[in-house]
């Protein structure tokens, strides 16, 4: 049995790696949006003083680009444009939960109008393969792979109407390239599954990893992309960590920089920022305290899922306002996982260094740059800071539209 290498989240920010090499990171908003949705399908408790019942999200997703090698990569897709052409289960699933779906534009639509050829796009990764994130593939030519976590292949494939209670489509995954991630830490996934097209001799390239408390892939080999085993809310789900800036790099000042910057790509790891901070790392400003912290008793859940540690002193204060919850909906596969998931993710939030984003983050728009502007920099421009506690705004009053 191989004993994996291990390395702290801040251990990764501080030191440097042999390679200083990074990837150029763009934020997408996809422009899709679901109205509607219900809070306690997907965290809760609820709270009195924080009458937050339903979620308008928005879908985002990430262009990466590793100019080493010339590879392109995205992560995660959104919603297909013609959504209602999805497996009838899926359909008949959002009609039923009331969700309003609105995509003007695909992401393949996005990228070609910013002059970016969807030719070029060598590999589009699933964090997983709920309908919000797989998009519709068949807009990529077939020279475009997909990368998915463990477990895809079994659970989903083959797909509608082959198989009749799929929840994705043959059509999109037919003639197309399908790499299903593994973390055994014994597997060198890379030479197994040929992931490494340039034939880069290093020993540890496509070794997996301990990184923080995941099991990761250093997808290129340099340090710049990593893959992250996040299981919880769905089969394989998969979260990324790239890295933007890295240490010894020059700002546009001049100013040789001391510490390497990552964004973290957290998928649907949790559904709102209040289910990462407050933290044990994180905890809630004094002078946030007054206003934000009221009544926090957990015992009155009407889901039926009661304090599960008793810490209601200190949620809002270093733990998070809402856990995931297991609902009706089944949209979470693993609740406890889910959670557990995040607790690991408080970790990498920790560091200042580390800036992260998931799929739905209301907090980072207008404030971080979208496509086709790109994400380095990010701590000298002051996002991190400035989306922090943004989440709080959702807690000033009743929230009871979708």
């Amino acid at each position: 049995m191989v004993s994996p290498t291990k390395i702290s989240f801040r251990e990764l920010v501080e030191t440097p790696h042999p390679s200083s090499a990074t990837v150029n990171v763009s934020l997408i908003n996809t422009s899709s949006r679901i109205h509607g949705v219900k809070t306690q399908d997907f965290f809760g408790p609820p709270i009195p003083s924080h009458p937050h019942k339903w979620l308008a999200v928005p879908i985002l997703s990430f262009l990466i680009r590793h100019s080493a090698t010339n590879k392109t990569l995205l992560f995660d897709l959104g919603i297909r444009k013609d959504w209602e052409k999805l497996s009838p289960g899926v359909v008949s699933q959002i009609r039923a939960e009331n969700w309003t779906i609105s995509v003007p534009q695909d992401v393949a639509t996005v990228l070609t109008q910013s002059g970016v050829d969807v030719k070029s796009i060598d590999t589009i990764v699933l964090s997983h393969a709920h309908f919000d994130h797989i998009g519709n593939p068949s807009t990529f030519p077939k020279s475009t792979s997909l990368l998915v976590g463990p477990g895809f292949k079994k659970n989903l494939l083959p797909g509608y109407p082959s198989n009749l209670s799929s929840t994705i489509l043959d059509a999109d995954y037919a003639n197309r390239k399908i790499t299903e991630m593994d973390f055994d830490f014994n597997r060198d996934f890379n030479r197994d599954f040929n992931l490494n097209r340039d034939g880069d001799s290093d020993e540890s390239t496509g070794k997996v990893i301990q990184l923080g408390r995941f099991a990761a892939l250093d997808f290129f080999g340099d340090g710049s992309f990593y893959l992250l085993s996040a299981p919880g809310h769905a089969v394989g789900h998969l979260c990324g960590l790239a890295r933007v800036t890295s240490s010894g790099s020059e700002d546009s000042g001049g100013e040789k920089r001391k510490k390497n910057e990552f964004v973290l790509m957290a998928g649907d790891a949790f559904h709102h920022v209040a289910e990462l901070r407050p933290s044990p790392e994180v905890s809630l400003p004094v002078s946030l305290q007054a206003t934000y912290l009221r009544n926090t008793n957990r015992d009155k859940n009407e889901n039926g899922q009661g304090d599960r540690d008793g810490d209601g002193e200190e949620r809002g204060r270093t733990k998070p306002f809402y856990t995931p919850l297991l609902s009706h909906g089944n949209w979470h596969l693993n609740a406890l996982q889910a959670e557990q998931t995040v607790t690991k993710l408080q970790e990498a939030d920790a560091v200042d260094e580390i800036l992260v984003i998931a799929a739905h983050d209301e907090t980072v728009l207008g404030v971080v740059d979208e496509f086709p502007r790109e994400m380095a920099g990010f701590g000298k421009k002051g996002w991190k800071e400035m989306v922090r506690w943004r989440f709080l705004e959702d807690f000033k009053g009743d929230d009871t539209t979708g």
